[in-house]
C-alpha cells in the first residue's frame, strides 16, 4: 500500500478535529481543494486531498537534515503542537512574534540558514514567509480557504483557525515523518497532547460566561414578561369591579 493512501483511521480524526471545516472567502489557489460549499457558504475541504498533502509533506520533511528545517506558529493555537513537532522529529522550532531578520540578517544572534520552513498559518506568520523568500528557503503552509498562496511551496489545506484542526494536521505529519524514517519508537500517539489547553480552557470559560449572560438576558425578559402579565391582570380587575359597581346601580335604579 501506497503511503499516499488514505487510512481509514486518519480521515477519521481529520474529520472528527474539524479540519475539513474551511471559510466563506475562497481565493483562486484554494478552490482546487474545496470538496463543495454548504448551504450557509461555508467551504468543505476534500479531506483526501488533506490526506495526500499531509504525506507530501511529510516525504519533503523527512528527506532534510532535521536540523535545517524550521516549524513556525505565531498564533496560540499552533504553538504547542509545533513543540510537539520538533521534540518528536528533532527540528527547530520558533513560536510567536518572528524576530525580523532572522534569516536575512547575519549579525543578529537568533540567525539561521534553514533548508526548509514549515508555518501554520501563511497570513500570521507572512513576516516568515517574506524572510524566506528572499534566500530561496521553500515552505510548507498550512492553509484555509482565503490564504493566499504566495511564496508557499507546499501547502495542506486545512482550518487553520481551529486549535484542534491545526493540531491534529501537526499530529498526522509528525506520524507521517516519523514512519518514513521508520522511528515510531517513542512517538506519543494521542493527538490531545499537540492541543493548546490554556486556550481551549479560555474558549470554554468564555464561553460558560456568554451562557450565564444570555441565561440571565431570558430570566430578566421572562420577569418583564410576567410583570406585564401582572399589570394587564390588575387593570382587568380594576375595569370588572367598575363594571360591577355600575351594574348594582342599575338594578337599583331599576328597583
Amino acid at each position: 500500500m501506497s503511503s499516499l493512501t488514505p487510512k481509514e483511521e486518519d480521515i477519521k480524526l481529520l474529520i472528527v478535529a474539524g479540519c475539513h471545516f474551511g471559510g466563506k472567502k475562497i481565493t483562486k489557489q484554494m478552490r482546487k481543494y474545496v470538496y463543495t460549499v454548504r448551504s450557509d457558504g461555508i467551504a468543505i475541504f476534500d479531506v483526501n486531498k488533506m490526506y495526500e498533502k499531509i504525506q507530501v509533506a511529510a516525504r519533503i520533511i523527512a528527506s532534510i537534515d532535521p536540523d535545517s528545517v524550521i516549524s513556525v506558529s505565531g498564533k496560540p493555537q499552533g504553538q504547542r503542537a509545533v513543540y510537539k513537532f520538533g521534540h518528536f522529529t528533532k527540528t527547530q522550532t520558533v513560536t510567536g512574534r518572528w524576530s525580523p531578520g532572522m534569516l536575512t540578517n547575519q549579525t543578529t544572534k537568533k540567525f539561521i540558514e534553514p533548508r526548509l520552513l514549515i508555518v501554520t498559518d501563511p497570513r500570521t506568520d507572512y513576516n516568515a514567509i517574506l524572510e524566506s523568500s528572499y534566500v530561496n528557503v521553500p515552505i510548507i503552509a498550512i492553509c484555509n480557504t482565503d490564504n493566499n498562496l504566495k511564496y508557499v511551496d507546499c501547502a495542506i489545506p486545512c482550518n487553520n483557525r481551529s486549535s484542534k484542526a491545526v493540531a491534529m494536521i501537526w499530529y498526522l505529519l509528525t506520524k507521517a515523518v516519523l514512519e518514513i524514517k521508520k522511528d515510531t519508537e517513542n512517538f506519543e500517539k494521542n493527538p490531545s497532547a499537540y492541543v493548546n489547553v490554556e486556550l481551549e480552557s479560555k474558549k470554554k470559560e468564555r464561553r460558560g460566561r456568554e451562557d450565564k449572560e444570555e441565561e440571565g438576558e431570558e430570566e430578566k425578559e421572562e420577569d418583564e414578561v410576567e410583570g406585564e402579565e401582572g399589570d394587564d391582570n390588575k387593570e382587568e380587575d380594576a375595569d370588572g369591579e367598575e363594571a360591577d359597581e355600575d351594574g348594582d346601580g342599575d338594578e337599583k335604579f331599576i328597583e
